[in-house]
């Protein structure tokens, strides 16, 4: 398949423009991203002046255009008269309070903060992704192990294990790149139709939209990483939740110039595949919205997505399904609930088959109790396995 066709797909299909019946020739590849450019910018983030929100969400009605970016964006192509897309609803956005707004109550301030911003250019119109990052130094620099990044649930959740993770991991001497939330267009909410449609094309365009969304947040692990790349030592991904359906993708694409993947290890917690069924069976559907099916009346039709669930995965994207496979020379480890309902039990042990049956801590609880639970109980052991996996790591490559 010849990248470029794979790129004008996916940029379609971002721009709702790719009719349903010409999706599966369009198919992309899983290869690099297909980002048209992309920005990291170095921000002052200070958690009693910023708060997170939803684009649709009262506060975030005329707040979501960026006057500096768009000037950005039309002088990198002067030549074109852009329209530029702006995040859609349900989209994840960080912006900045009133004087004294205090939104967050988070203990721990980060040492440096960047928002990355993604865009997608194509018949006159630039599509707009964005993106938050922030990076905790060590307690002591000077002993720095490696750096760990950080990815989070939906819509940076859940705060509380994580700050305890951020302590407890610079404690050990580790810096911590953390996305504060994915990138903004991950959660946009899209209807995919249903009705009068067949399995196959109503896989090929749920696909498509997966592929968007994990495209994404690889190029901005890849950006988050080049800003930290003066920091010694292995990398280390850290992924929770909503955070975990990307995570193979990016275990398996980023690599260094020799071909070697980038992560040394990483730690997979609530973690599934099948990003389909997971929207059609997971407990938090009906609330978190994103991308979803558009069944008749609201009622799902079994059999139908039976059959467009057996389609979707004979379809190779980014996907954790497909991407699982893929990931070689990482150390895992997978943290479960048995009984978890919003990324659902069955799910998980789908990926964890599909990632070569890794090392795996099951505690039998759901999805809630596994992150306020289980995990601040467990986190110390997390932070154990990590230094363990770094030294490994380390002796593999010889060092000292």
């Amino acid at each position: 398949m010849d990248r470029f066709a794979s790129l004008i797909a996916c940029v379609l299909v971002c721009f709702g423009v790719l009719p349903a019946s010409a999706q599966r020739a369009f198919m992309p590849e899983p290869v690099e991203p297909y980002v048209l450019g992309s920005v990291m910018e170095p921000v002052e983030l200070r958690y009693d002046g910023w708060f997170f929100t939803t684009v649709g969400s009262r506060s975030a009605r005329g707040r979501a255009v960026d006057e500096a970016l768009a000037q950005r964006i039309h002088r990198d192509r002067p030549d074109e008269a852009l329209e530029l897309l702006w995040e859609g609803p349900g989209s994840g956005l960080i912006l900045e309070g009133p004087p004294g707004y205090r939104a967050w109550t988070l203990r721990t301030e980060p040492t440096q903060a960047w928002r990355e911003s993604q865009w997608f250019v194509h018949g006159g119109r630039a599509r707009i992704d964005r993106t938050w990052w922030s990076y905790y130094a060590p307690a002591d620099e000077l002993a720095q192990r490696g750096v760990v990044v950080l990815l989070p649930g939906m819509l940076g959740t859940p705060e509380p294990p994580i700050e305890m993770l951020i302590i407890g991991l610079r404690g050990r001497g580790w810096g911590v790149m953390r996305m504060l939330a994915h990138p903004s267009g991950y959660t946009e909410d899209y209807l995919v139709r249903t009705v009068g449609r067949q399995p196959a094309a109503i896989a090929d365009e749920f696909a498509l939209h997966v592929q968007c969304r994990m495209i994404t947040v690889v190029r901005s692990v890849r950006d988050a990483l080049g800003a930290v790349a003066d920091k010694p030592g292995p990398r280390v991904l850290l992924a929770m939740s909503g955070g975990t359906l990307p995570s193979p993708a990016v275990l398996a694409e980023i690599k260094t110039l020799d071909g070697k993947p980038v992560f040394d290890a990483a730690v997979l917690i609530g973690a599934g595949a099948d990003v389909l069924t997971m929207s059609q069976t997971s407990a938090y559907a009906s609330f978190l919205g994103g991308l979803q099916l558009d069944w008749l009346g609201g009622q799902i039709d079994a059999g139908k997505l039976a059959e467009t669930v057996l389609a979707y995965r004979e379809i190779d994207t980014l996907e954790p399904y497909h991407a699982a496979p893929r990931v070689e020379g990482v150390k895992l480890l997978m943290v479960q609930g048995s009984k978890d309902r919003a990324v659902p039990a069955r799910l998980g042990r789908i990926l964890w088959q599909r990632l070569g049956e890794p090392e795996q801590w099951t505690a039998s609880v759901g999805h809630e109790l596994l992150f306020l639970g289980y995990l601040p109980v467990r986190a110390g052991d997390v932070v154990d396995w990590i230094d363990a996996a770094a030294d490994r790591a380390k002796r593999l490559e010889g060092a000292p």
